[in-house]
């Protein structure tokens, strides 16, 4: 995908993208703490100079800083980059939502963010209408996909993520 070329931020959701919904939910953080190698993605995104930003729902009891900074990682996200839909007082799959998203980007244009999650509806299709390029994580369920919209593409998992990235700066330096 050549449009992943132009990428400067990646936007994540938490819940199942970053996490493992087979696990148990840490009781101090009151919800399931980041993947060891979301941990390790997280790092290599940094380090190839892609801003972060986290775009999650979330109930008024959850703190995603927290379980960040539990991870090791806060440090990789500049303060207003975090967003919190309890906090915000707006949620996804709402374009308010997203324009809260692309704002904690840097302002970038759409087409220079890429937002990834585990929901079709709320994560990948409002990203895609806002113009944005989106990454569906795919849920190990079995069952067939629907189909995604256009400027969005599936992985296997946000591990994956550094190397498809690293892979499409090699083909745009051709």
């Amino acid at each position: 995908m050549q449009e992943l070329a132009q990428v400067r931020a990646v936007a994540i959701d938490y819940g199942g993208t970053i996490t493992d919904s087979s696990q148990p939910i840490d009781p101090k953080l009151r919800m399931r703490p980041v993947l060891p190698l979301a941990v390790a993605a997280f790092h290599q995104l940094a380090e190839m100079g892609y801003a972060l930003v986290l775009a999650s729902n979330t109930r008024p009891d959850q703190d995603r800083i927290k379980a960040l900074e539990q991870a090791g990682v806060l440090h990789l996200f500049r303060e207003d980059s975090v967003l919190e839909s309890a906090k915000l007082g707006i949620a996804k799959p709402s374009p308010a939502f997203f324009d809260r998203v692309l704002d904690a980007a840097g302002n970038l244009e759409p087409e220079h963010v890429l937002m990834v999650g585990n929901n079709r509806e709320h994560d990948i299709a409002p990203a895609t209408a806002k113009g944005m390029i989106a990454a569906l994580i795919e849920r190990p369920d079995g069952l067939i996909p629907p189909p995604l919209p256009p400027r969005a593409f599936r992985l296997v998992a946000f591990a994956a993520l550094p190397p498809v990235l690293r892979a499409a700066r090699q083909y745009r330096g051709r």
